[in-house]
């Protein structure tokens, strides 16, 4: 079952790159391999990461130096980005343009890869994906653009997103001083009517004189 999976895969690299007019390709298992990752086939994925041991940093010389990542990006194929990452895909690794999948997502518009590969690169930078929604709001207000190529690629994202980090903790902060502040008043309030209730239950026990007879 495996092998088949494995043969069909070989078939369809081979005519894509026929159809185009290219030679043969050699039926290397890292074709197959991306070949797999782009057609969504995780199953296949599964086994050859797993069983065969195929390194997640590799790069694919015949397709402009993309990785596994890449190819997932490309398709919008969330779960697949997962499983990757969950073994060991780099997330920062550039193909040979210079872009990081992320970043190959944006260019592209692959909503779904965007939205993965930001809170998987949150997850790793120990941030939230709250601070990477705001990723092009906090470039915009430095004046510049929320574009790959115009703010600088991954570098400038991920100086935005120590940040934006960094902001997020004194918010946090100044959060937990303004809740003590109010619980300290709302304390003092409740004494305060404590105290008048008992005072005012005082004077209202208070015997009168007595009756004369």
């Amino acid at each position: 079952m495996f092998l088949a999976k494995l043969q069909k895969a070989a078939e369809r690299v081979k005519s894509t790159v026929e159809a185009v007019g290219g030679p043969p390709p050699e039926k290397s298992i890292g074709d197959i391999f991306f070949a797999c990752v782009k057609e969504g086939d995780l199953p296949t994925v599964r086994r050859l990461v797993e069983q065969e041991h195929l390194s997640l940093r590799a790069q694919h010389k015949k397709f402009y130096g993309w990785t596994a990542l890449h190819y997932a990006a490309e398709a919008d194929n969330p779960e697949m980005i997962e499983y990757l990452v969950s073994q060991g895909a780099p997330l920062d690794l550039q193909a040979g343009d210079g872009s990081t999948a992320l970043e190959w997502a944006r260019s592209r518009n692959r909503r779904r890869a965007i939205s993965t590969l930001e809170k998987l690169s949150c997850s790793a930078a120990g941030s939230s994906p709250e601070v990477a929604g705001n990723f092009d709001a906090a470039i915009a207000d430095r004046g510049g653009s929320s574009s790959v190529e115009e703010a600088g690629g991954g570098s400038a994202k991920r100086a935005v997103l120590v940040e934006l980090t960094a902001r997020a903790e004194g918010l946090k902060a100044k959060a937990l001083q303004v809740a003590g502040l109010a619980s300290g008043v709302a304390g003092k309030l409740l004494a305060a009517a404590s105290a008048g209730s008992s005072s005012s239950s005082s004077s209202t026990a208070k015997p009168g004189p007595a009756p004369s007879t």
